[in-house]
């Protein structure tokens, strides 16, 4: 394995492939195919699920999901199916909701689309 692969490699196992999503208004939203398949990594503030969007035109994002609402709105867009790889999600950050502890608690709405499934014509008629 050359050296840029090494490095490509250890670079994907850490972060996304792509600039990170910033929700910092509501309204603020994301929405492309799943790249590769969303993996859990160990941050300093602990565990985040890293999912990898294809926007098209060769553009991405990659969106960091921490425990609390974001993680909600997905795990309810996936339901019991999970992501997987070609799926469409689409992120977007709705509201602030007060919590009287000073800074409010963003709130988010997802959606999923499952990739389609490739239907093997050879295997339908024995060929």
């Amino acid at each position: 394995m050359p050296n840029d692969d090494v490095n490509e490699f250890l670079e994907s196992a850490l972060s996304g492939r792509f600039p990170a999503a910033s929700f910092e208004k509501a309204g603020d939203g994301v929405v492309g195919t799943i790249v590769g398949r969303p993996k859990v990594v160990e941050t300093q503030y602990g565990k985040r699920l890293v999912i990898d969007l294809d926007q098209g035109a060769g553009a991405g994002i990659t969106v960091w999901v921490k425990p609390g609402a974001m993680a909600t709105a997905v795990a309810k867009a996936a339901s019991t199916d999970g992501l997987a790889e070609g799926g469409k999600l689409a992120i977007v950050f709705t509201e602030e909701m007060d919590t009287g502890k000073g800074n409010p608690a963003k709130l988010y709405e997802a959606r999923y689309e499952p990739p389609k499934a490739a239907v093997d014509v050879a295997s339908i008629f024995g060929e």
